[in-house]
């Protein structure tokens, strides 16, 4: 059996802050993977999670779908849930940092910069849908006009988990 390749692999990511160093909000990471055209992710803290873990997370990335392999299971939807694992494989957080290599950042400076470049994104989005895409929306998530996005990351640092 071959070695994984590096970039694929889905080993603990030592890059990825312990979540005990994160901002009561989450976390932001900048992406340094040259030539990938979004500049951020974020992992807002999560105590929704099913199984009521202290370290879980959900991750946003900047897009709907998110690759990291040719393989048909190496994917997630770009708002992925998960917690930091006890094994060594990791969790959804490893993976992108390390396909995306991105560099995390536990900064409240850093979490404002990328909510405000994912309310952007989302602005330019909702711009970009008819009008029945925006009512279909709006039935399932409520009147834009009531809050800033339909994101769950455009929160302060300091706000706390979903």
């Amino acid at each position: 059996m071959s070695e994984p390749e590096p970039r694929l692999c889905h080993l603990r990511n030592p890059a990825v802050p312990p979540s005990d160093e994160w901002l009561p909000s989450g976390i932001a990471g900048r992406i340094r993977l040259p030539g990938y055209p979004h500049p951020w992710v974020m992992a807002r803290r999560n105590t929704n999670d099913f199984w009521l873990r202290d370290d879980a997370y959900r991750l946003m990335l900047p897009e709907d779908e998110f690759r990291y392999g040719d393989g048909e299971d190496q994917w997630m939807v770009g708002t992925a849930e998960s917690a930091s694992e006890p094994w060594p494989q990791g969790s959804l957080i490893d993976v992108v940092t390390t396909a995306l290599d991105v560099e995390w950042d536990t900064s409240p400076e850093a979490w404002e910069e990328a909510r405000a470049w994912f309310v952007r994104a989302s602005e330019r989005r909702w711009e970009s849908f008819t009008t029945e895409e925006r009512r279909s929306l709006e039935r399932l998530v409520g009147r834009r006009e009531e809050k800033t996005s339909h994101g769950y990351f455009d929160v302060g640092p300091f706000d706390g988990p979903l």
